[in-house]
């Protein structure tokens, strides 16, 4: 894993620089309550509970926030836990249940068969809050690392949108599949959708309700990422650029990828950390806040990981190794000395600097 700063001279002259006052200790932010929008089914319950328990625990204790669910497929038992949770970490924060009319959708193409229409549920939001003017919208496959509050708090500079720039799909020309090859607009920058903060007042002000239904009707077929491309392109010249750290990406065939100084990791693409295995440091991440904030007895990799499949011996037990760490790991997290002892252990092996890294910083919050 790369250790980087948000000032990194390679990265990209559009990005904005990282605020000093990003982990300032000092800082007294006016605490006005934070409203977050996610959208979920059943299948992805534990990306809610990670992104939103997350986002929580790392709150500044007098933080109040405001959580609306886009549901588009969650059993009544598991929104009454998941209620308990967010009434369990931040007794003054409060969730709302919000059903999406999907059939809105039925007439718009897809661009890939697997994909439902509930990925375009997070269009509604602006209509079904009318009284709201700011909303910070997450996807459900994020951990939360710092306190939201810097990225709340970011000005808009007279636009609609603040987000993330793309590092998967850097252009607008991956995105929209329509744009002629001699388009100026193709070298626009692009963002990542998965982290959006959203002036809903503008946006209803500008007509973006009824400017994205005619876009899926004309180009659906062609929006490669869907709703992010969608996104993208109305947005492509109303948007501001916040700090990467707010949306560092881990990508899963690569290492070196989320960054240290990541205030949200963003496990993109299908492989999630409660689906699969994988022996990196930011998947590790992800279970040791579970077993620290959200586990019960038994390890989260022993919950959330069944065993990968693979085409080789020497690769079974390669996973099997290092699946076993993992669960060694969520017991050792279970007390106050067995955390000092996984950290001591961390920081003997080379191998382990980025993970014992992380670990150190969540310990000493």
């Amino acid at each position: 894993m790369r250790r980087s700063s948000t000032n990194d001279t390679t990265a990209p002259p559009w990005v904005v620089p990282s605020y000093k006052s990003l982990f300032d200790p000092e800082r007294d932010p006016v605490l006005s309550p934070i409203a977050i929008a996610l959208c979920c089914n059943e299948s992805y319950i534990p990306g809610l509970f990670g992104t939103a328990g997350s986002a929580l625990v790392h709150a500044d204790p007098r933080e109040s926030f405001t959580i609306y669910v886009l549901d588009t497929g969650i059993r009544d038992s598991t929104w009454a836990r998941f209620g308990e949770l967010v009434t369990r970490l931040s007794p003054t924060s409060t969730v709302r249940r919000l059903h999406p009319d999907l059939h809105r959708f039925h007439r718009c193409s897809l661009l890939r068969g697997d994909l439902s229409f509930s990925a375009y549920a997070r269009l509604l939001l602006p209509k079904m809050l009318p009284e709201l003017g700011r909303l910070l919208y997450l996807d459900v496959d994020l951990l939360v690392i710092k306190s939201l509050r810097d990225l709340w708090d970011t000005p808009f500079n007279g636009k609609t949108a603040v987000a993330v720039y793309d590092q998967y799909a850097p252009t607008l020309a991956e995105h929209c599949g329509w744009l002629a090859v001699d388009d100026p607009e193709r070298t626009l920058p692009a963002f990542n959708s998965g982290v959006l903060l959203l002036d809903l007042g503008r946006w209803r002000a500008a007509g973006y309700d009824d400017a994205m239904f005619a876009l899926l009707r004309q180009y659906g077929s062609q929006l490669r990422f869907v709703d992010q491309s969608l996104l993208n392109y109305l947005l492509r010249h109303d948007r501001t650029l916040a700090p990467t750290c707010w949306n560092s990406l881990s990508l899963y065939e690569k290492q070196n990828t989320c960054t240290s100084d990541a205030c949200i990791v963003h496990f993109v693409n299908y492989l999630k950390p409660w689906r699969r295995f994988r022996d990196l440091p930011e998947f590790h991440l992800y279970l040791h806040f579970y077993d620290l904030f959200l586990g019960g007895f038994l390890p989260a990799t022993l919950r959330f990981h069944p065993l990968p499949v693979v085409r080789s011996k020497k690769e079974r037990w390669k996973n099997i190794a290092g699946l076993c760490r993992a669960v060694l790991a969520g017991l050792l997290l279970k007390c106050p000395w067995g955390r000092h002892v996984l950290l001591r252990h961390l920081k003997r092996d080379p191998k382990h600097a980025d993970e014992a890294f992380w670990l150190e910083r969540w310990l000493s919050k």
